[in-house]
């Protein structure tokens, strides 16, 4: 009798642990509009909106928040079907933006008190097979970050870098 290993098509199926290799996302604010523009900036060159040059937004993290406004988030779903799930307090973000490994992806929020962020190829990544993460010390998902526009306090910048102090 053959035991069928059931392997997604999210599923990462390379070896070792994948490595951010670039850096950080750039948020652009225009001065006129108000309008933000997120992505990687070639020669450091700022660009341009509104016949103006864009200003650079320099994130603030999120443990300088109070507790009550901070992002947060869990890793779900184990070596299938990986994701993680960002949830936020007082605030509700405009917009959560999650870096990661391959890339970023980007949602405006709807009226919900979480977003769910689906990871395919290397961004879905895992070292165990548990589910939720147990946040051990392998980290799986470090190098990747949680941008998100809080109104009325600006863009919060959260690492996905947790360990858990659970020794059980």
């Amino acid at each position: 009798m053959s035991i069928q290993q059931i392997v997604s098509p999210t599923r990462y199926i390379g070896r070792g642990k994948p490595r951010r290799t670039r850096k950080d996302i750039e948020i652009y604010c225009c001065s006129e509009c108000g309008t933000y523009l997120t992505g990687w900036t070639q020669n450091n060159t700022a660009p341009q909106h509104c016949s103006n040059t864009m200003r650079k937004v320099e994130p603030i993290p999120n443990d300088q928040l109070d507790p009550a406004l901070q992002i947060d988030y869990k890793i779900k779903g184990s070596l299938n079907n990986n994701c993680i799930i960002v949830t936020w307090g007082r605030v509700r973000p405009e917009w959560i933006l999650m870096e990661s490994f391959r890339g970023s992806q980007f949602f405006y929020v709807e009226n919900s008190y979480k977003e769910v962020f689906a990871l395919a190829g290397t961004d879905a990544y895992a070292y165990c097979d548990k589910d939720p993460c147990a946040e051990c010390s392998f980290r799986c998902k470090r190098g990747f970050a949680i941008y998100a526009m809080l109104p009325g306090i600006g863009i919060v910048k959260r690492e996905i870098d947790r360990i858990s102090s659970d020794k059980g």
